[in-house]
């Protein structure tokens, strides 16, 4: 498979983005493309300049900051990137993304949207029409990792419940057999194998203080076990970021904040975590087994179909009932290793890079033979469907 992924050359602080590259390039025989990727005059040229050149490709994969760079108006400015992402290239590079995006799709090989770092409770229609006329097949959050609005009963409890959507839930459920359903996933470096008895923290609960989260955290320290939580820089550069006194954190500092919060996991035996109010997949479900805690949570929409399992390589635990699981936990120091290992195991064989190379490779292959027909999560296994042999054909997207 010769593939074209076409994206911006920048790191986030959320680590899955870092890691797609990699992980393509185990998947299939993958090409750059795109502010960073190449040169500023190659640029310029355009897609349909740079295709002619190195292709031809199977298949082409973007994401939103491709599909979606000129359906809000005004194209987003330099500025307003630099706030979020870290990248070398000259920022006016940016502006050329609208005409990347109209080359995209126009394109006649599969269209592929890779939706990793997407908040897609927020898409409206005007986003949804993008990826309409834009892709022919998307991987992201699927149906059983996207819960409805009505299916969602602790989303009131959250800060931003009024501005969650059912335009993605919607177009998942409509669309299931263009949709590969990814989850997010970890590198082998994060992996960590100490016992839980050499480790000095009995608990954390990092991130974004949700609602559950808040709830399991006051639990805990109203019992004299105060949880590891974020990092005085972290707390120190959310700070200045809400007072605008600066727009992103410095390159070192990003850097070492996401090496700070992996061994702030790796010091203790146990992790409280949740998907906020949405019940999403995010990154802590699998960051918190990769280094080696017991991962404690209220579960997230599709928990089962990932390869949760209660008791086996986790603990389902409501935030009210946190001390439970850790009177329960503490009573079988054995039963509790047993667990973290199992979780760990869980993540570094489905849920690494090496993982979702694999899974993307099976994804690619049914794409380019015309049979795909979704991609699935079943008891933490992934699996490819097809159609049958007299209707392998590529079509363009029709609904």
């Amino acid at each position: 498979m010769r593939i074209l992924y076409i994206d911006i050359d920048a790191r986030f602080l959320v680590p899955t983005r870092n890691l797609v590259p990699a992980m393509l390039a185990q998947a299939a025989d993958v090409h750059f493309f795109g502010p960073g990727y190449v040169s500023s005059a190659q640029l310029a040229k355009g897609l349909d300049a740079f295709i002619d050149d190195n292709g031809p490709f199977d298949a082409a994969i973007t994401n939103t900051h491709i599909l979606f760079s000129d359906i809000y108006g005004e194209p987003m400015q330099p500025e307003v990137w630099n706030s979020a992402y870290e990248f070398s290239f000259p920022g006016s590079d940016l502006l050329l993304l609208a005409g990347i995006a109209r080359a995209f799709e126009r394109l006649s090989i599969p269209r592929i949207g890779l939706f990793l770092e997407s908040d897609f409770f927020y898409w409206t229609e005007r986003d949804i029409d993008a990826i309409r006329r834009r892709t022919d097949y998307v991987m992201g959050f699927g149906p059983a990792f996207s819960p409805l609005r009505k299916d969602m009963p602790s989303l009131a409890g959250e800060k931003f419940a009024g501005h969650v959507t059912d335009s993605w839930a919607s177009y998942v459920r409509d669309n299931f057999q263009r949709v590969a359903s990814v989850l997010h996933f970890i590198a082998a470096g994060e992996a960590c194998f100490t016992s839980l008895s050499h480790r000095p923290h009995p608990w954390s609960v990092v991130g974004i203080q949700y609602a559950a989260r808040r709830i399991a955290g006051e639990r805990l320290r109203q019992a004299n076990l105060d949880p590891v939580a974020e990092s005085p820089l972290r707390r120190a550069m959310g700070l200045a970021k809400r007072l605008r006194l600066i727009r992103k954190e410095p390159k070192l500092a990003q850097r070492w904040l996401n090496l700070d919060f992996n061994l702030r996991l790796q010091q203790s035996r146990y992790a409280y975590t949740c998907g906020s109010g949405i019940d999403m997949p995010i990154r802590k479900f699998f960051e918190i087994p990769s280094a080696g805690a017991v991962l404690v949570g209220k579960p997230f929409s599709g928990f089962a179909a990932a390869g949760f399992k209660h008791g086996e390589n986790c603990v389902v635990c409501e935030p009210e009932d946190v001390m439970e699981a850790h009177r329960w936990l503490e009573s079988d120091p054995d039963r509790a290793q047993r667990i973290a290992d199992a979780g760990r195991t869980l993540v570094l064989r489905q849920h690494s890079v090496t993982a979702r190379a694999r899974q993307f490779a099976e994804t690619f292959a049914a794409i380019a033979d015309g049979s795909f027909a979704g991609g699935e999560w079943i008891d933490g296994e992934y699996v490819v469907h097809r159609k049958s042999a007299s209707a392998h054909s590529f079509q363009g997207q029709t609904s």
